[in-house]
This record gives C-alpha cells, sequence and structure tokens, in this order.
C-alpha cells in the first residue's frame, strides 16, 4: 500500500521518514521528494508498506499527528503504482489479504 505522506518539515530525510514509519509494518520503499540540487525535503513523499493492513494502521495513527511542529497529513496515495492493487478500494485489498492472496 503506497501512502502519501505530507506537510513534513523540509529538514527531514528519507531515513528518518523510514525510521518513523517503520514501527506499523515492513515498509518497501520510503520516496521522500526532494529538491534536485539541495537535497531538502519538499515536504511530502511516499511510504510503501508490504501489507495494506499496516498501511491503514499508519494512517489511523499518523494522520494529523505533529511532526517537528508540523501536523502531517498521511492518507493512501491517489497516484497509480502501475498493478491492479492501486486501483481496488482498501477495504478489497485487505480482504484479499486475509485470504491469502497477494497485494
Amino acid at each position: 500500500m503506497k501512502l502519501y505522506v505530507g506537510g513534513l518539515h523540509f529538514s527531514i530525510t528519507g531515513e528518518q521518514l523510514h525510521a518513523l514509519f517503520a514501527p506499523f509494518g515492513e515498509i518497501d520503499k520510503v520516496d521522500l521528494h526532494t529538491e534536485g540540487s539541495t537535497g531538502q525535503s519538499k515536504g511530502y513523499g511516499f511510504v510503501h508498506f508490504k501489507l495494506a493492513s499496516d498501511g491503514k494502521k499508519c494512517i489511523d495513527q499518523m494522520d494529523g499527528f505533529e511532526l517537528a511542529g508540523r501536523a502531517i497529513k498521511v492518507s493512501v496515495s491517489q497516484s497509480s503504482s502501475g498493478t491492479a492493487a492501486a486501483a481496488m478500494p482498501l477495504a478489497q485489498q485487505m480482504m484479499m489479504q486475509q485470504l491469502g492472496a497477494p497485494p
């Protein structure tokens, strides 16, 4: 499950973002968007959880969380990841995982 994370402080690093979200489950990838010339955060990124249930738990607990004096926004990413699962509603993804189907 790909999550959008916005409202991040501009000094956050990809490693820090990974460490912040790792307690919620296994992370496939962290994609922090940065300025090309400086490497400074643009204030948003994407966290890819292996399991949709972990992503849902993360949204429930982290959306609105105050980090470095800023309330962050955490939600399901609306961009397509190129997989069929990206087009599935969250409830359907979670049901398929419970039945043992790959995400």
